[in-house]
């Protein structure tokens, strides 16, 4: 049975006309500033968090669809040595070379739902459970958010005929830019069960858990998500088409995101141990905060921090996370100052969404002569859920 959910929208005026259709084969380019503002662009993202390898963030494509607060993707980006990840964030028409954090618009996201049956690997099967919903708290596009469409067979699946298609995404060539195909009409093919795969179309590396839509009417409607570029030594685009099974996943993730009510637990952490800074020194003079018991997802970080120095000018200091991401919160600035005193610096937009649990630890330096000073104490104000 055919099933095709109606276009919901926060707001209409995003809409717009369908871009001329090409045959293909396409490869990605790079969207332009007006494409941003419009459908289905507007509502497609980039999803990044952190890995299981130190200092290493993983990141993929995301389409915010059937609801405000869920972003649909695939289960690859989340999945790692076996492991389902944590602490991700969205970004809805991200456009930049700068690493997403710096999106004024991001919001972290609170959990996701996936198949059971999903184990990772490259094979056809894997990819038949490639697909994953994430839901947040709040909106994730300002309110809109693209229809979608699902179809139970392969055969009259909206991939599998010759309408118009694009696919939209991240593709790791090109920074964290979004990309897209263009509209094309060739067909997919199914590959096993909703996993398709079309030879004249470039997917592009990195554009994993982009959106691939269909257009109805002059509406781009999300119909599967990218998946794979690369399948059994063959280069072409692979998709997880929606059918009933990814429909039941999406309800499930709405309803979470309906009946969560956040609770913030906010506790301040310190070290009062006073460390000398040596003078002239590329070595670091460092202090750690131990910090446990804390929900898994940081929603607020301050810093406060005491050092008496007679030259703050010579002074570099460094706060660095448990997952090893560093903010550098003084470098060399302030002259012939006396003393560096930092009270309740928010932090919040570098850290939000890690797990606050670990070792935090800031750094203090001199790098300059005569002048010497001390590491008096500092402290951590965390909020999490």
């Amino acid at each position: 049975m055919k099933t095709t959910s109606c276009l919901l929208l926060g707001f209409v005026a995003i809409i717009a006309a369908a871009p001329a259709v090409h045959a293909g084969p396409t490869t990605p380019t790079r969207v332009t500033a007006a494409q941003l503002r419009s459908l289905p662009y507007a509502v497609s993202g980039i999803i990044w968090g952190d890995s299981l390898r130190p200092n290493y963030y993983v990141r993929g494509s995301g389409t915010v669809s059937a609801n405000p607060r869920i972003a649909v993707s695939c289960a690859h980006v989340v999945f790692e040595n076996g492991q389902w990840l944590q602490n991700f964030k969205f970004a809805p028409a991200y456009h930049s070379s700068a690493y997403p954090d710096a999106a004024a618009n991001k919001t972290v996201l609170r959990g996701h739902w996936y198949w059971t049956g999903y184990t990772g690997g490259t094979s056809n099967s894997a990819f038949n459970n490639d697909f994953v919903v994430h839901y947040a708290y709040n909106n994730l596009a300002g309110g809109a958010y693209a229809g979608w469409q699902w179809n139970d067979s392969t055969s009259t699946h909206p991939l599998a005929g010759t309408g118009s298609k694009l696919i939209v995404g991240y593709p790791a060539s090109d920074g964290f830019f979004m990309n897209s195909t263009g509209a094309f009409t060739s067909r997919y093919s199914s590959r096993l069960g909703h996993f398709f795969w079309n030879s004249a179309v470039k997917g592009g590396s990195g554009m994993s858990g982009g959106g691939v839509f269909h257009n109805v009417g002059g509406d781009w409607r999300l119909a599967g998500v990218h998946v794979a570029g690369n399948v059994d030594g063959s280069l072409g685009a692979g998709a997880r088409g929606l059918n009933k099974g990814a429909y039941d996943l999406i309800t499930r993730a709405i309803s979470s995101s309906n009946n969560s009510t956040p609770v913030i637990t906010t506790r301040t952490f310190s070290n009062t141990t006073a460390a000398a800074i040596p003078d002239f020194s590329t070595a670091w003079t460092e202090r750690t905060i131990s910090v446990s018991g804390m929900p898994a997802t940081l929603t607020s970080a301050a810093v406060s921090c005491n050092i008496t120095h007679t030259y703050i000018g010579d002074l570099e200091v460094m706060l660095t996370a448990p997952n090893g991401r560093s903010l550098t919160l003084h470098n060399r600035t302030g002259g012939s100052t006396d003393n560096l005193v930092v009270s309740a610096q928010n932090i919040s937009s570098t850290f939000s969404g890690i797990n606050p649990n670990g070792t935090w630890k800031l750094s203090v330096r001199d790098l300059a002569r005569i002048d010497t000073g001390r590491l008096n104490s500092f402290s951590l104000t965390l909020g999490s859920r």
